[in-house]
Order: structure tokens, then sequence, then C-alpha cells
């Protein structure tokens, strides 16, 4: 058997020492180049490496100018280098007026092969918002118009474009600038997006698209999008946004996402429904200053979601917010005829938050619920009767949540469902619950905020296989044998129960959960101030498990364990 040869890393062929710079990543690079001339060509010449580029304005760029131009020049001599194969490139930018004049620096340098380019220059930040100096403001928008403009000419294969230039709403430092510094000073740094804009947009085969700007954005926009577009998102943080009604000739769109953040309510936008978008995969409307009016109903947010799993199939999502009549009596099963593709056979999950005026009338007759999984009602009023005829057409349903809806009893109609696994009837006023099949199954029960003076033995005795049980906030009373016999031996499944701000005495939760410690139970109480007791058994120990806790001292003689040790008690008295 041969001998292994050494071999001189000078020998190895520009392959290998490809895969060595690829491994090793961009960071590594400048030292890589610094070898010898042959690593620094095949350094600079590896399209793997530099195919993705992050450029990162240094947020003291104003205060700092040789460090900014330092860095500029870096960034220029990189990119002179390997723009000819860079496809995907960002650059971030602490605002707008130097976002734009950076990128007119930057873009230049790239070629013609690159498909994605994401400018986001999303300030305001500490260190910008100032007056801009004489000029910048201007040469900044003369650089936005000349890059935008020549977009088709620079970069003809382009398929994707995020122009970014309002705060982001999840910066938390930015908007802490817009509440406290002078928004005169802060609109003095923002620029609108030019008038070229759509005509700069028209010829590129995008894929896709996304505008976010504090300003109004450009007249024609809509009819300027080119039909290849598959994704589109348009977002306004402080001016109105542009009709919307010409969406619907982009047929190929599979996402679309549309965001009126101004602060004041102005009316209805005309936003084309989901309907007519056969290929749809994600649709979201959110207007905190317009509603979306859809087949006589209006609503402030509107989300539509496909999801897909191998072996699964799909499946979808529909949510709606603020949903009320809008010049005639609320009609639910148009609106969701019209929020839903044709290419939508199932609908297996809905929420509907703060609907206005729902009636038995008004919900009756929606086949789109036949194959419904999950139904989450919050905060919609109405006569109460709807509950049952909504949920009657949703035979199947796994998952059901009617919080804050007025509810004063349990429908017949919830009783009769036979495949609840999770259901939560908060803030209702409920006083009891009826026993039925809906409780057979049901491995996790919420009654929050509810009128319970005592605990729903019967109902609770059918729920066997419930694991979490919520019952706080509830003038409950209950003694330590009721606690007993309905939590521990009428629920062999209980695993977890809230009885945080009830009428409930903490000295028997103490027992309580010694008592489930003795039956090698599995038990989490929590009770008031979020105080909480497990039974869990330490095999090593035998010790109750949750620590000990120096509260359980007491020497006031009223017959509760005295120093218990993660919940064991050693003495009923001192």
């Amino acid at each position: 058997m041969a001998a292994h040869q050494a071999i001189n890393i000078t020998a190895l062929p520009d392959s290998a020492l490809a895969e060595i710079f690829l491994t090793c990543g961009k960071k590594q690079c400048a030292a890589f180049s610094a070898v010898c001339r042959r690593w620094r060509d095949n350094v600079y010449s590896e399209p793997r490496l530099w195919d993705s580029l992050a450029a990162n304005v240094v947020p003291w760029w104003k205060d700092s100018p040789g460090e900014h131009q330092r860095w500029l020049s870096k960034w220029c001599r990189l990119l002179g280098r390997v723009g000819g194969v860079v496809r995907q490139t960002t650059i971030r930018a602490p605002d707008v007026c130097c976002g734009w004049e950076v990128a007119a620096q930057l873009l230049p340098l790239l070629g013609p092969q690159l498909e994605a380019l994401r400018l986001l220059f999303t300030g305001p930040s500490v260190f910008s918002v100032r007056p801009p100096a004489e000029g910048e403001k201007d040469a900044a928008a003369a650089a936005q118009t000349a890059l935008l403009s020549s977009l088709p000419q620079r970069f003809p294969q382009l398929a994707l474009l995020h122009l970014c230039t309002a705060p982001a709403r999840d910066d938390a430092q930015a908007w802490h600038m817009v509440q406290h510094d002078s928004p005169a000073t802060l609109r003095s740094r923002d620029l609108p997006l030019p008038a070229v804009l759509p005509a700069a947009l028209a010829p590129l085969p995008l894929l896709h698209l996304r505008l976010d700007s504090s300003h109004p954005l450009p007249d024609g926009l809509v009819a300027s999008l080119p039909a290849s577009l598959t994704w589109l998102r348009l977002a306004s943080a402080a001016a109105p946004l542009p009709p919307l009604g010409g969406l619907t000739a982009l047929q190929q769109l599979a996402c679309i996402e549309v965001v009126d953040g101004r602060e004041r309510w102005t009316g209805m936008l005309a936003v084309p429904p989901p309907a007519g978008f056969p290929l749809l995969q994600l649709f979201k409307f959110h207007g905190s200053g317009a509603g979306m009016q859809v087949a006589g109903a209006a609503m402030s947010s509107c989300i539509l979601m496909r999801s897909c799993q191998p072996g699964a199939g799909c499946s979808h999502a529909l949510e709606v917010k603020d949903l009320r009549p809008w010049g005639q009596p609320l009609p639910l099963a148009p609106v969701l005829a019209a929020l839903l593709p044709s290419s939508v056979t199932s609908l297996e999950a809905l929420t509907i938050s703060d609907a206005r005026q729902l009636s038995e009338a008004a919900v009756g007759g929606c086949s789109q619920l036949a194959s419904l999984r999950a139904l989450r009602l919050d905060d919609c009023a109405g006569d109460g009767s709807w509950l049952g005829s909504l949920t009657s057409q949703a035979p199947g349903l796994t998952s059901l949540r009617l919080d804050g809806c007025g509810a004063a009893s349990i429908p017949p109609e919830v009783v009769a469902l036979r495949n609840l696994r999770e259901m939560s009837c908060m803030e209702n006023g409920l006083e009891s619950i009826p026993a039925g099949p809906y409780l057979t199954g049901l491995e996790r029960l919420e009654l929050w905020m509810n009128g319970f003076a005592s605990l729903p033995a019967a109902a609770l005795a059918a729920a066997t296989a419930c694991s979490q049980l919520g019952l706080g906030s509830n003038p409950l009373h209950a003694s330590l044998q009721e606690l007993t016999d309905i939590l521990l031996d009428s629920m062999p499944a209980l695993a977890r129960v809230d009885l945080g701000d009830t009428q409930v005495d903490s000295c028997d939760l103490r027992q309580l959960s010694s008592a489930a410690h003795r039956a090698r139970r599995q038990l989490v109480i929590q009770g008031d101030g979020g105080q909480v007791w497990s039974s869990a058994v330490d095999e090593e120990e035998g010790l109750c498990g949750g620590g000990y806790d120096s509260s359980d001292s007491d020497s006031s003689g009223d017959g509760c364990p005295r120093y218990s040790w993660a919940g064991c008690a050693y003495a009923s008295h001192w």
C-alpha cells in the first residue's frame, strides 16, 4: 500500500481552493486575498461566495464623516471586484437621504445579472433626527430619481424589488423618535417615491415587489405593475393608498399585502377581495386609517392564509377583525364567498374579532363552514342566537373559542359537538355549563372571568380527558372535599388547574396539592398572585416538586399546614 504523499497548498487546484473559501465564508476573504495574487483572484472570482451581499450603513455616518467615507470606499472597492457576479444585494441605511446617497455610489458597480434588490431606509435613528444640510435633500432626491428610472436598463433581470422608506413599526427606537422629537424634523429627512417609479417598474420581469412609504405612492402605480407579479406588498405609514381595483388584472398573484398605517380613520379603501385571485396563498389587509369593504360588510383587518404539508394536503385559515354591516344587515355567507378564492375547497380555521350586529339570520347558510376545524370568536356582539346557528354548520370542530360574546349559556348546538379537543368560553357571564357530548374528548377547558360561584361538578365529571382547566377570576367557593372529589377523583387526566383570583382558600389549594402527591398524581395548581403548587414527585428524594416557599410557614393557628416543603405538609399546627 502506497504511503500518503504530502502536497503543498500551492499545488491545490482552483476548484479545491474555492471550496475552502466557501467553507470559511466571506469574513475570512480579506485575509485570504492578502496571501498571494492567485488566492486573491480566486477569492473575488468565485460566484457562489458573492452571490448575495448586504451593506449596512454605520449609524454614526453623520457625526463621523471620515469613518463613513472609509466604509463607503471599502464597499466600492469590493463591488468593483465582485459586482459582476452578485445576484442579490441589500442596502440598509439609518434614513432616506443617507440611503439614496449611498445607493447612488454602490448600485452602478453591480452588473446586469442582479435579480434581487432591497433598499431598506427605515430610520429615523438617533443619529439622523436632525434637519438635513443645505442641498442634502435635493441631492438625495436627484439620486433617487436617477437610480429608479435606470432600473430597466441597469438590471434587466430584476425579479425582486423591495423599497422601504418608512419607519418599521417593530423598531422601538424609531417610534420613540417619532413620538418625542419634532415631526417636522423627521419629515424633513424623508422623501416620497418619485413619479418615474411606475414607468420604471413596467418593463421589469418582477415577481416580487414590496413598497413601504410614509408618503402617497405615485399616481398610476397599480396600472404599471407587471403582469408577472406573484408577490405584492403596498404599505403607507402616513398617507392614503391609491385605488387598488386594478390589481384584479394581476392574476398570477399568490401573495397580497395591503397596509394603511394612518392614525386616523378616513373611510373605505377599494381593495379587491381575495376571491378574484385564483392562485392566492396569502392575503393580508390591515387598515388603521381605512377599512376594506366586501359584499355589504366592512372590516379593518383581513388575513387569509394557506398552508401545505407533505402528505396532508393544504388547509386555509381566515381571520377578520371589526366586521360590521355597511349599508345593510350583515350577510356572513356572501362575505365568506368574496373572501375565499375559487381554489379554496375547504376552510379549516375561522377567526372573527370585534364583530357587530350579528344575528341568526346573518350567519345562516354558510356552506364554507362544513369542513371547519377551528372557530374563534372574540368580542363579537349580537343577540346571542347566532352562536348556536354558526357552530351547528361546523359539526367537525375540534377547537372552539367563544370569548366575550355575551353567551349566558352554552348553546345546545355546541353541547352536541363530539370532536372538541379545546374549548374556551371566557368573559361571558356563565354561571354553569351543562354536561354533554362536547366534554367527552375535551383536553383543555378555559372558563375564566365568568360568574361561577361553585364548581360545575356534573360537567367536569364528564370531562374525563381534560388535562388543563382554567377557572380563574370567578366568584368561586369550594371546600377541600369538593376540590378533591371533583378535580382529583372525577378528572383523572387533569394535570393543571388555574384557580387564581377566586374565593378558594389557599390553604385548601396546598392541601389539594398534598393529596395529589399522596395519590402520585402530577398536578400543577395556580392560585392568587401567581402562586403555584406542584405535586410533581422527585423520584430520588420522594419530595413534592416546586421548591420551598417561606410563605408556607404561618403561626396564626388557623389549621393551615406549617413549613410545607414544596406542598408537602409536615405539621398541621405549631
